[in-house]
């Protein structure tokens, strides 16, 4: 039998090799760790029943205001998800999740679907302006197909790709551009933005599901999801929410 004896600088370099990969994966770990230790801060902190108002009633509720919407205005369930156009797990969410909601909720008239802007600029420096994108689609009657497409195409969101977009769904490229460059509804998307954070979420996407009464500008939550769920985890709470409200008549 021959042995064969690696150089000592050969040696070295494998040993080197073999650290920097442990390394690399302590960091892997412990980001997802740290993941999975907020996602749980959220559920506790959203999950928590709020302080009640006049006469008992819940005192959590959330602005829908002057916000997109799919479904019809008198579905007796609304779902708010507070979402950032550049967040991976938006993306996954809509591809995975959202098109059986869709077809087995908002269509049928069961359940309003409202968006909430919530960019992360720390780690989506250009996701402001995005969101930004949809709402200026939206001043010409396509919020719905520019938010599809910003979530159909990550990370391809820079301002050209904006631009590209507008074209793709033809609209207007003079107003559309002047009003992506004056800012024209970044203090809509600082208010979502803020509101989000009072009410804790400190990650995308968060789900707010609760009752609404035909026409009202705001909504009463009894239901928390955060994260992407499975689609299950959206049909049980969609069905607890209308079960709870039959339930009270």
């Amino acid at each position: 039998m021959t042995l064969v004896c690696l150089p000592a600088s050969a040696q070295t370099e494998d040993v080197g090799d073999l650290q920097q990969k442990v390394e690399e994966l302590s960091a892997e770990n412990a980001a997802l760790k740290q993941e999975v230790a907020e996602l749980r801060a959220t559920l506790k902190r959203l999950m928590t029943p709020p302080a009640s108002g006049p006469g008992g009633a819940p005192a959590t509720e959330i602005s829908i205001a002057g916000l997109a919407r799919r479904g019809q205005p008198d579905a007796p369930v609304t779902i708010v998800v507070f979402a950032d156009y550049q967040n991976p797990q938006c993306a996954r969410y809509y591809q995975e999740i959202h098109p059986r909601i869709d077809e087995d909720f908002v269509q049928p008239g069961t359940v309003r679907y409202v968006f909430k802007n919530f960019p992360d600029l720390a780690s989506h420096p250009q996701a402001a302006k995005a969101h930004e994108a949809a709402a200026c689609a939206g001043d010409q009657g396509k919020y719905w197909e520019m938010h599809d497409l910003l979530l159909s195409n990550q990370p391809a969101q820079a301002s050209d790709d904006l631009i590209g977009y507008a074209r793709i769904l033809e609209l207007d490229p003079d107003l559309f551009r002047y009003c992506l460059t004056s800012g024209a509804h970044a203090g809509v998307i600082r208010r979502d933005f803020d509101e989000g954070q009072k009410g804790g979420v400190p990650l995308t996407p968060v789900f707010a599901i609760g009752l609404t009464e035909p026409g009202a500008e705001s909504m009463k939550v009894t239901r928390v999801i955060a994260g992407v769920q499975p689609y299950a985890v959206f049909e049980d709470a969609i069905e607890a929410v209308l079960a709870a409200a039959n339930h009270d008549r």
